[in-house]
């Protein structure tokens, strides 16, 4: 963001992680942007269900 010229009034994301999601919403609105999150979950069976050898 630092590199733009100009500020977004908005930001939308879309993140697999509800963490990071938060920790995105707290950085901005501390600047004053409005921000949309989206928890994408498609990968949650997968993950789940991943056998590790």
């Amino acid at each position: 963001m630092k590199a733009l010229d100009k500020t977004p009034k908005r930001v939308i994301v879309i993140e697999n992680s509800l963490d990071h999601l938060h920790e995105i919403e707290n950085a901005l609105s501390s600047k004053g942007m409005e921000f949309v999150g989206i928890r994408y979950s498609r990968g949650d069976a997968k993950k789940r269900n991943l056998i590790l050898s």
